[in-house]
């Protein structure tokens, strides 16, 4: 009987002891995520103007490069749909205002790129410069209307005469 009271109270001891015991010890708390610090602030970066002029003329260049590639392209196009008989009339007449809209913005570019500028130009000089460059924008949106405008004018034209034609 002894022997048995001793057991349980050795029981009771070491179960309430490892209750308390887990109690005791600190709850493992996840430590607050470090405070990530935006890097300090670079001073901006003041371009010249010869530096943004320099770079507006390579950006504008490329695009007229590429847009007088598209209406190469679709000039080939409409000449094999000719060749073909069918009626490229209106892509025509798109292209023939796009070429002459891309023929402006390359006067307007080659002058542009003619102008000698200073980074200590006078204000008159710098508003001749941005309408200068207004202008060559202008003529490239209008070149970009009237290449989209062939081509859908070249789809409607074979979508046309594919519906006209019999099966085969």
């Amino acid at each position: 009987m002894k022997k048995s009271v001793y057991i349980s109270i050795i029981v009771l001891v070491l179960g309430l002891s490892t209750a308390f015991a887990h109690a005791e010890t600190p709850v493992a708390v996840a430590a607050p995520a470090p405070i990530q610090q935006e890097p300090p602030k670079a001073d901006p970066v003041v371009e010249t103007l010869t530096t943004r002029k320099q770079k507006a003329e390579i950006g504008l260049r490329a695009i007229q490069t590429q847009f007088s590639s598209f209406t190469t392209r679709t000039q080939v196009a409409i000449d094999r749909l000719n060749a073909k008989k069918i009626d490229t009339v209106t892509a025509q007449t798109e292209l023939t205002l796009a070429t002459a809209s891309l023929a402006t913005a390359k006067t307007e570019l080659d002058a542009f790129e003619k102008v000698v500028i200073t980074d200590d130009a006078d204000e008159k000089t710098t508003d001749e410069l941005k309408t200068s460059l207004k202008k060559i924008e202008d003529a490239l949106r209008e070149t970009r209307i009237h290449l989209i405008a062939s081509l859908t004018a070249l789809k409607a034209s074979v979508a046309e005469t594919a519906d006209t034609q019999p099966a085969q």
